[in-house]
């Protein structure tokens, strides 16, 4: 099967590899899921530097994930989102791929909220998004009322090492890179990145809060807190500024008067500390997961445990003021407590994350987050589907007893699948499917 799968990339002028080989790394966001271009080993030391700040790189990103406000909001709207999809697949006889689900207006809603606390999120073309230095970004507070309440968003008018100028919206996604790039940089100093968005807050600060600028552990302290607001970009600003006004303060000291002061207003108007409200965030993720999946949580569960704020447990940032700083055996500490999510890597196989369960064998993976991907892979699969029409899921698949003809075009039939799994309850193989493309 696998000579067939390339036999049929090869008239798309790809090859099995070339589907993961343009980036070194990248986690996709909600699903649990890192994928490393180069090595991985559960013990970090044995990593060189470049793999092991990579892995920081991508591990970070999970952290935000699960372990903040708008990680956590993100994804229940993710979740919310993959409920209707199989709501509509249930109800349809007929399926066409790819599919078009007319999402409910709460649900719209909630989207239109994620999509303007991420801000500008698209940088990936061949322009680029180098910074010129002779140009000092603008900083622009524009209020934005969006179903029915007032916002702040801010824009930067940033020009370019090619001399074109562009207007961006400073949100969650530019913040998780630039923060993610400082955790790597502290593990290689010589690691390069875009200046956007990897770059942008640090050069930001360069031009407007130069006397914080250089303390990568304090800007590492601010990007964490934007991330327990509704509107990160605005966030971050605002503590930039407070911190630029008291520059002794240390990053964990400005982390933790923020989570202590700052209020959240709930949807019946009820004021909230931080604290108490993101262990309420927490229980309703683990509910929403528990409605998605067919297998119970496990692995997840116990990470959720261990990130709520009232544990006051940070070891992520508390590591950026130990000594050895983001030593091997420092993030080995930190994996140990927070585990590891599934890792993908390019030439070095998978590592899965573990069962929690009593009785578990020490190699027996953690089923929750497998089903997750599978379920994130179905969705993908019929509402984004690509050319080639290859199962997402078939990097697992491939060389072993699963893989099979409907690897293209109909990965739901049989025989037994993780696709076939996760596809079941909405009986495919009984419906009449149309491609329309």
């Amino acid at each position: 099967m696998q000579k067939i799968i390339q036999k049929h990339l090869d008239t798309f002028g790809v090859s099995e590899k070339d589907l993961l080989n343009d980036l070194r790394g990248y986690y996709k966001p909600s699903f649990f899921y890192i994928y490393l271009k180069g090595s991985f080993n559960i013990d970090l030391d044995l990593l060189s530097i470049k793999d092991r700040a990579t892995f920081v790189h991508e591990y970070i990103h999970y952290v935000q994930n699960i372990a903040t406000y708008w990680g956590l909001y993100s994804s229940i709207v993710r979740y919310q989102e993959l409920m209707e999809f199989k709501s509509h697949l249930i109800t349809s006889e007929t399926v066409d791929i790819p599919v078009v689900v007319y999402y409910s207006e709460k649900l719209r809603k909630k989207n239109d909220w994620v999509i303007f606390g991420n801000g500008t999120s698209s940088f990936s073309d061949s322009r680029s998004w180098n910074i010129n230095s002779e140009h000092k970004i603008t900083i622009e507070k524009e209020i934005i009322n969006l179903h029915g309440n007032d916002s702040e968003k801010i824009k930067l008018t940033i020009q370019f090492d090619d001399d074109r100028i562009e207007q961006i919206d400073l949100g969650s996604h530019i913040i998780k890179e630039s923060m993610a790039a400082l955790y790597q940089s502290l593990v290689d100093a010589d690691a390069e990145h875009d200046d956007v968005p990897y770059n942008l807050i640090k050069i930001l600060c360069e031009q407007h809060f130069s006397n914080i600028s250089d303390d990568i552990e304090k800007l590492i302290c601010i990007c964490y807190a934007s991330l327990f607001s509704m509107t990160p970009g605005s966030e971050l600003i605002s503590l930039l500024e407070r911190a630029s006004t008291e520059p002794d303060m240390d990053g964990m000291s400005i982390f933790s008067e923020f989570v202590d002061t700052k209020t959240i207003l709930d949807k019946s108007g009820n004021m909230h500390n931080i604290v108490d409200y993101f262990d309420v965030l927490v229980d309703g993720f683990k509910q929403l997961l528990e409605a998605n999946l067919q297998a119970d949580l496990d692995y997840i569960n116990k990470v959720l445990e261990r990130i709520r704020l009232s544990n006051r447990s940070l070891p992520y940032l508390t590591i950026l003021y130990d000594p050895n700083k983001l030593s091997a055996d420092n993030l080995n500490a930190i994996v140990g407590y927070l585990g590891i999510p599934y890792i993908q890597t390019l030439n070095n196989g998978y590592h899965f994350p573990q069962s929690t369960k009593e009785g578990a064998a020490e190699e027996e993976a953690s089923v929750d987050v497998l089903e997750l991907i599978a379920q994130e892979a179905m969705f993908s699969y019929m509402t984004r589907p690509k050319d080639h029409k290859i199962c997402p899921l078939y990097y697992m698949c491939s060389g072993s007893e699963y893989d099979k003809d409907g690897c293209i075009g109909a990965p739901w039939e049989e025989p037994l699948c993780s696709f076939t799994i996760v596809s079941s309850p909405f009986s495919l193989n009984e419906k009449t499917i149309t491609w329309r493309f």
